[in-house]
């Protein structure tokens, strides 16, 4: 099937809590206007995320789990990028 026949899709990443927050209304409103809202979570702060996606309705499609013990912030950027490439390779 084309793209031409798809609904629109977009992806929405966050990672920490005042992302989420910012982000929950442009989810909602895509769903409400029939665009795929992909969501993508960087599980920067998951314990602060939860209630939120909770609160929120928010179904996470794709966790990129970047935190690790004692790492850098240079060590964050580079696995979420990483990560990122082949999770939006894979739901173009």
């Amino acid at each position: 099937m084309s793209r031409k026949n798809k609904s629109p899709k977009i992806a929405v990443l966050f990672g920490t809590r005042p992302e989420l927050i910012k982000l929950a209304p442009v989810i909602a409103a895509a769903k409400t206007l029939g665009i795929d809202a992909v969501t993508i979570s960087s599980s920067q702060h998951t314990d602060l995320l939860k209630p939120f996606i909770s609160a929120f309705s928010i179904k996470i499609d794709h966790d990129l789990r970047v935190m690790r013990a004692g790492q850098s912030p240079n060590d964050v950027a580079s696995r979420a990028i990483a990560r990122l490439d082949r999770v939006l390779t894979g739901v173009r």
